[in-house]
């Protein structure tokens, strides 16, 4: 039996140019049933985003029928170009992983993430501009963490989402459509609004000790104040 690679994580500036020492390192990882893999390439910010590293569909596929991804419980890609069929595939394909961090990704447009039973637990966007979609459909989803523009998010089957972080643009959208809010997550636990995502400090969280407290009305009552008090929204 291979010997586990517990953690990988490949943070240097690093382009397309060196695709092939990176899916080398991947492979090996892969190989070696690395439980947490990080890639992140973000000092190339600022640079042609067509010189980022890319994560290929059939460099997966071809892990995939090598070595596997059974190990994997953590990925996160930061300043990597992955497709819509890419993170399917990887959604697919890692029956183990909990955690999915994306952050600057290019080439993303659509986030589907439902299929086989999941054991997704943590979901993070955050600077994806390119999204305009996302829908998830995790019975195992517990926090939900999304940073960026004004997109169309839904929710389906999510009974054990309670953590729930919204910035930027998304903040004044939730905020206006209370009563859906109220419907599809009266479930959670703490829900934070960051005002300004390029400010860490600029947010309003709410931790609550008996959600069911904060149904329907109640609800709407307090995400009103709320948004009175960011001024995100005129009332």
């Amino acid at each position: 039996m291979a010997s586990i690679v517990e953690d990988l994580r490949i943070t240097f500036g690093l382009r397309e140019n060196h695709a092939n020492e990176i899916n080398e390192w991947i492979h090996f990882a892969m190989f070696k049933n690395v439980k947490r893999l990080k890639l992140d390439f973000s000092s190339l910010l600022g640079y042609d985003c067509y010189s980022y590293y890319t994560f290929h569909e059939l460099f997966l596929q071809l892990l995939c029928n090598i070595s596997g991804f059974d190990s994997l419980i953590s990925l996160s890609l930061n300043t990597v170009v992955v497709t819509d069929d890419t993170v399917t595939r990887i959604l697919s394909n890692c029956p183990l992983l909990e955690t999915l961090a994306l952050k600057n990704t290019r080439s993303l447009w659509s986030l589907v993430v439902n299929g086989p039973p999941l054991k997704l637990k943590h979901l993070k966007i955050k600077h994806c501009f390119q999204l305009a979609v996302v829908e998830i459909l995790a019975e195992n989803l517990v926090s939900f963490k999304y940073l960026g523009s004004l997109i169309d998010i839904s929710f389906g089957n999510v009974p054990l989402l309670s953590e729930v972080l919204i910035g930027g643009d998304y903040v004044k959208y939730w905020v206006n459509q209370l009563d859906q809010l109220s419907y599809d997550l009266s479930q959670l636990h703490t829900l934070t609004l960051n005002q300004n995502y390029m400010v860490s400090s600029s947010h309003a969280m709410l931790s609550l000790d008996n959600p069911s407290f904060f149904y329907g009305e109640s609800l709407k009552a307090f995400l009103l104040f709320l948004a009175m008090f960011l001024g995100n929204v005129s009332c």
